[in-house]
């Protein structure tokens, strides 16, 4: 099975008995999936705009988003699994061939660094 990576990142996979933190973000590592240089995003644009007051009076900008149409993702193909961000996996509803990092592992400023498994969403 081929995995290719459509985030902007590489994706480091981790053994599962790794912590949620690590000192060394390269120990542990079973595999890093770099990225291919195609990818996958929902288009985003701002509808709007709007703001809210706080409690304390500080005013706060609000951009309406809307985060509609998938762009960079490929057709399924036989034999091929496609490593996509959350938010785009939960846009497309009905594929079985997309997976996102999953059970993130963070350095110890906690910063992510990898996963130790992959996701496959499951839609509705």
């Amino acid at each position: 099975m081929q995995i290719v990576n459509l985030t902007h990142h590489p994706v480091k996979i981790y053994s599962e008995d790794t912590p949620d933190r690590v000192e060394n973000p390269d120990d542990g590592v079973l595999l890093t999936l770099p990225p291919a240089g195609q990818f996958a995003r929902l288009s985003e644009a701002v509808t709007g705009e709007d703001t809210f007051v706080t409690e304390e009076g500080v005013k706060i900008p609000v951009s309406l988003v809307s985060y509609a149409e998938i762009q960079g993702l490929p057709e399924p193909q036989e034999g091929v699994l496609w490593v996509v961000p959350l938010m785009t996996a939960l846009a497309a509803t009905g594929r079985t061939d997309l997976l996102v990092p999953y059970e993130q592992v963070r350095n110890q400023e906690g910063t992510v660094v990898g996963c130790r498994r992959l996701g496959r969403v499951q839609t509705q």
